[in-house]
């Protein structure tokens, strides 16, 4: 894995996936559950593109920002 990218590299996904939480949180009367939020993000998988060269360390960046969140 390629340590050297930058947070500028990998913003568009993180605010790709902050937009698409936040429509989701919007949607709900209530919060939708962590378990529904990951089959969406699983359903979508908007890591393959365009980001599919560094797909391994998006991953893990964001699990690393939603066990920060969490």
């Amino acid at each position: 894995m390629n340590q050297n990218r930058s947070i500028e590299e990998i913003q568009p996904l993180l605010e790709t996936r902050r937009a698409l939480f936040s429509l989701l949180r919007q949607t709900f009367i209530t919060e939708p559950t962590p378990e529904f939020l990951q089959a969406i993000i699983k359903e979508i998988d908007f890591t393959d593109f365009p980001f599919s060269d560094v797909q391994e360390e998006i991953r893990d960046g964001a699990k690393l920002v939603a066990e920060f969140c969490a």
